[in-house]
């Protein structure tokens, strides 16, 4: 069975969903945008598959090039996740880097002034 047809299979399970997306998404040879997909991705968040899916999620935006998508996946996320302690704090550990590299979304869309405003 190809990902796409795992990725839209209603009888998986969201996990196997959810992997097969991030497989997907990280394949060099894949048609889908992390920008087209993210709500989707988001949508098959389950706590229960948080021990991976975050690592995922991060090694996904750290190779993927678009960061306005990468930022607006993790903004996405973080809303997902808003109630989840363990979710939270696996991605702080991305905001932290984040803030700390210079090529973060936060510098090449120069608003980090802004962004320090408001902090």
């Amino acid at each position: 069975m190809n990902l796409e047809k795992v990725i839209n299979d209603r009888h998986s399970s969201t996990a196997v969903r959810a992997a097969a997306l991030f497989m997907s998404l990280m394949h060099p040879k894949t048609t889908r945008t992390l920008r087209d997909s993210a709500a989707d991705l988001v949508n098959l968040y389950t706590r229960q598959s948080a021990n991976w899916y975050f690592k995922a999620a991060i090694l996904l935006v750290t190779i993927a090039s678009d960061s306005s998508a990468n930022a607006w996946f993790i903004g996405l996320l973080l809303e997902r996740v808003r109630t989840d302690y363990l979710g939270r704090q696996e991605l702080q550990r991305l905001l932290t880097r984040w803030r700390e590299d210079s090529s973060a979304p936060i510098h090449t869309a120069n608003v980090r002034a802004d962004w320090l405003a408001t902090a």
